[in-house]
């Protein structure tokens, strides 16, 4: 399973989070940023910790790993555009992308608390810049 995301570290970048692939593949997730051609880390899915992300965050999941440290993740949905509903109408494809990384997590043996909701599937979903604690 792999889908496009942005990440992002308590903040730390904001609207300019870096994009790239988050891969789980034989229940180790990784992380390949847009542009480089291997991932830059990796981790056993089953030291993962994670949960959804609060309503006024720009992101939808909170992941926790002994080599990464808590990031969050926004899904994009396939495609790759943000706002293909003209920002006030649900896009389910984000939904279903975030629906497949979580259920790849936990097959790995990740720890997700809640069920994650995606930034595309709720109205007025355009990136807002909006973020809290993760």
């Amino acid at each position: 399973m792999e889908c496009a995301v942005r990440l992002d570290q308590r903040s730390a970048f904001g609207l300019l989070s870096p994009r790239g692939t988050l891969r789980v593949v034989d229940g180790v997730l990784s992380w390949q940023p847009g542009g480089w051609r291997v991932p830059v880390w990796h981790v056993p899915a089953r030291e993962v910790v994670g949960g959804e992300a609060g309503t006024l965050s720009a992101f939808e999941l909170w992941l926790d790993t002994s080599v990464t440290g808590t990031f969050a993740v926004a899904v994009e949905p396939p495609g790759g555009a943000w706002a293909t509903g003209g920002g006030n109408v649900p896009d389910v494809r984000g939904q279903v992308a975030l629906d497949g990384l979580v259920a790849a997590l936990r097959r790995g043996g990740a720890r997700i608390l809640g069920e994650p909701r995606s930034l595309s599937s709720r109205p007025g979903h355009w990136d807002s810049g909006l973020s809290g604690p993760f």
